[in-house]
């Protein structure tokens, strides 16, 4: 006799397919949320390295420029929450051509990202002098140093303040009253940074003179775009024995625009050349 019973069945119901939907919904969710702080967190640590690279770079071009007079000091501008300038010797003529030499960085439309000061109101101007020294003041009072202890600038994902900045949702510029720039998460220790010895010496005293008389060709900047950005890179040549050398370097440092990537790529150049003379061409 036949057995007209059903049979075992396997499979999956219908609510459990709900189930799963709804979990793989809620991890997918989760997963969008969290990329996008990420790139949020990105775009704000972005605008805070440019802006102490700006800050670096200021300092640089005062020290090898010797800027002892206080208007023709490299200086950064935060001008506003959403915008800082910076005013540097771009054409290398050995000083500040205003204001053609002024380039701003406006990142309202980039992103939700704004600066706060800390003790400091908007719009601020740091200059730097020949020692590389940092100055708060248009007339360059030295009583105007950046306090030792305190970040000077807080760059923050939307609105915060000194007391609801943190690793999550803001990063800390510090300036030391020597123009030491250092770059931190919103809630860090700042670091502490001892005065540096200064030493007075006659002019020239321990100048090697084979750095101080370059006979070569001058350096012809190379910037390439890489990435959205200009790599720094340039060309040195010199006529040695007859023969032209040639000597090629690629930098890591990029920049936003082929100008600023001109500019900087013939301060590396001559840095090169100071520091190693005719040693590059082996």
């Amino acid at each position: 006799m036949k057995n007209f019973g059903r049979n075992g069945e396997s499979g999956v119901s219908l609510v459990e397919i709900l189930i799963i939907l709804v979990v793989l919904g809620i991890l997918v969710t989760m997963a969008i949320a969290r990329f996008g702080t990420s790139t949020e967190n990105l775009k704000r640590q972005n605008i805070a390295r440019e802006f102490k690279v700006n800050l670096e770079r200021a300092r640089f071009d005062s020290v090898k420029r010797r800027a002892s007079v206080c208007s023709d000091m490299s200086s950064v501008t935060i001008n506003s929450a959403t915008s800082f300038s910076a005013s540097t010797d771009l054409n290398q003529n050995g000083r500040l051509d205003l204001p053609d030499e002024t380039r701003t960085v406006d990142f309202s439309n980039r992103t939700d990202v704004t600066v706060i000061g800390n003790g400091v109101t908007l719009p601020v101007t740091i200059r730097f002098d020949e020692r590389g020294r940092a100055f708060l003041r248009n007339d360059c009072d030295p009583a105007s140093i950046p306090t030792a202890t305190v970040p000077l600038f807080y760059f923050c994902n939307g609105t915060c303040t000194v007391a609801t900045a943190n690793a999550q949702n803001a990063n800390a510029i510090f300036i030391s009253p020597t123009g030491t720039v250092a770059m931190m998460t919103g809630n860090s220790t700042v670091p502490t940074f001892s005065d540096p010895a200064v030493t007075n010496i006659n002019a020239g005293s321990g100048v090697d003179g084979r750095l101080t008389n370059w006979t070569g060709s001058p350096p012809s900047p190379t910037p390439f775009p890489r990435l959205g950005q200009y790599q720094t890179a340039g060309v040195i040549e010199k006529e040695i024995g007859g023969e032209v050398k040639e000597h090629r370097f690629v930098r890591a440092e990029t920049h936003s625009s082929h100008e600023e990537a001109v500019a900087y790529s013939i301060v590396k150049a001559k840095q090169i050349i100071d520091e190693q003379g005719d040693r590059i061409f082996g």
